[in-house]
């Protein structure tokens, strides 16, 4: 079977971010993360016998009709399709079109908004399969088994009877693949090399994901919460093994682990002793997703072990009442300990905060906006990254936020949450400020105290380059809330 597995041209303020990305936003400096989780996909129905195709038109530039051009020249029996809330609108008109020029064509839609809205989309286009969970691997490979008559409909997902929308049969915990039997990355057929964040330090950088997702899973904002069930794990020695490829065959120097939170506990153990054993290069870079809460002296000295050189890690708001109404189990007040042990082993942190949620008002903002330059003017925070909070279906969030009211906007509009402007009412006196108090967090970089302090870190490592690229992608990101 031919299949097909894409991210279609959404027209737009920018660079759509849809692939691999918890958060949508439009960026005017692209970045694209790889798409680790249509990787194992591809790999996974290759080795099945299937002629699987990648195909990112946002990656390649590419207009409808030479997207629509690459499409029909495949010519795939199988479309999947991952979406982002503020581009289902978009998709459903995508997969009309589609399926006008190619009606035995079957199509499936994917993401963090299918999950949790699993049947809606039957009611809104041509679409055949709808996938209700983020293992698109594992679920694709049962989508084509029961495609080709070999088995019932097993899985989680929704499929189209005529008329009817029916929900596959759900397989049984104890017969659940597990992540082991998934094949490594083909890194070139999905050509990953194209791939990265702007703050990497090489070309020869690459993804990877221990874990599907997070073992917290409790954070009250965020959209892949509804993905996972259950949690799955990479062995250690599984993940060391492509970790190793990844090294041999395609000369990574640096790899970034995009699990919710990089596993810890006896998991990481385990780990940091087979990659002492293993003798990785010194010059490979690991960095990955944490949460404060786990970060204690014990963890910074293994992760230190093993090569990890950055953390990101969330603190979303400097008020503890927020951090508390998040569910997001952490103390603010253990926040900056956190920070030092992590500077004091040679581990970078790249923040991410959050500002328009429908509690907070600009005392709150500045209570964050004063903490974070304090802890960036002590050299305690690589980069920081600054958004709006939305709350996308499926999410905790969004459930309250349809029960107290607060929505700005008629819940439905998908496109309004984009981060254009805020989608909930807040305790600014405009939209605007809103997106003055982003900007102003981003603007932190362009202290000089930080840009001293930087430029000499980065001076001594031979890292000019990768410094200039950051301060343009700040630049870019100002632009993004202008």
């Amino acid at each position: 079977m031919r299949i097909l597995l894409t991210y279609p041209p959404y027209p737009g303020r920018g660079t759509p971010m849809v692939s691999q990305n918890r958060q949508f936003q439009w960026f005017s400096k692209g970045s694209h993360i790889y798409p680790v989780l249509l990787g194992y996909a591809h790999a996974l129905l290759n080795r099945a016998g299937h002629e699987t195709l990648l195909l990112d038109a946002g990656l390649e530039r590419l207009g409808w009709l030479a997207y629509l051009e690459r499409v029909l020249d495949f010519s795939p029996e199988l479309i999947a399709i991952e979406v982002k809330t503020p581009v289902v609108p978009r998709a459903w008109w995508v997969v009309d079109q589609l399926k006008a020029m190619l009606p035995g064509c079957t199509i499936a839609l994917l993401g963090d908004h299918i999950a949790a809205l699993p049947e809606e989309s039957f009611a809104h286009c041509g679409v055949d399969v709808c996938v209700a969970s983020g293992h698109y691997d594992l679920e694709l490979l049962n989508v084509c088994a029961w495609l080709g008559g070999a088995t019932p409909a097993r899985g989680s997902w929704f499929l189209r009877h005529g008329d009817r929308i029916e929900a596959a049969l759900r397989i049984p915990e104890g017969e659940e693949r597990e992540l082991d039997e998934v094949p490594f990355i083909d890194r070139r057929a999905t050509k990953a090399v194209l791939y990265g964040e702007k703050w990497r330090r090489t070309d020869r950088f690459f993804y990877m994901m221990a874990g599907r997702d997070c073992t917290w899973s409790r954070c009250t904002f965020c959209s892949w919460t509804s993905l996972f069930r259950p949690y799955k794990v990479f062995s250690p020695q599984r993940y060391l093994a492509e970790l190793r490829h990844l090294v041999e065959h395609h000369g990574a120097l640096e790899v970034f682990d995009d699990a919710g939170t990089f596993p810890t506990g006896p998991w990481l153990e385990e780990f940091a002793s087979r990659y002492r054993a293993a003798k990785f290069p010194r010059s490979l870079a690991l960095s990955g997703n944490m949460r404060m809460a786990q970060v204690d002296e014990n963890l910074v000295r293994t992760l230190a072990s093993c090569g990890f050189r950055k953390l990101k890690i969330g603190l979303e708001s400097a008020n503890q009442a927020t951090l508390d109404r998040l569910d997001k189990g952490l103390q603010i007040g253990r926040f900056e300990h956190g920070l030092r042990l992590l500077a004091a082993a040679g581990i970078a942190v790249h923040l991410t905060v959050m500002v328009g949620y429908p509690w907070e008002g600009p005392a709150e903002v500045e209570r964050t906006y004063h903490f974070v330059r304090r802890l960036m003017k002590a050299g305690l925070i690589e980069f920081l990254q600054a958004t709006i909070v939305v709350p996308y279906p499926g999410t905790r969030m969004h459930a309250e936020a349809l029960e107290r009211g607060w929505f700005a906007v008629d819940p439905n509009e998908y496109e309004a949450f984009d981060m254009t402007a805020p989608v909930l009412r807040t305790l600014f006196p405009s939209p605007k400020e809103v997106h003055q108090a982003c900007r102003n967090l981003y603007t932190l970089h362009f202290h000089p105290l930080f840009l001293a302090r930087t430029a000499l870190h980065f001076k001594r490592r031979g890292g000019a380059a990768f410094l200039l690229r950051g301060l343009q992608a700040m630049r870019g990101h100002v632009r993004d809330f202008s």
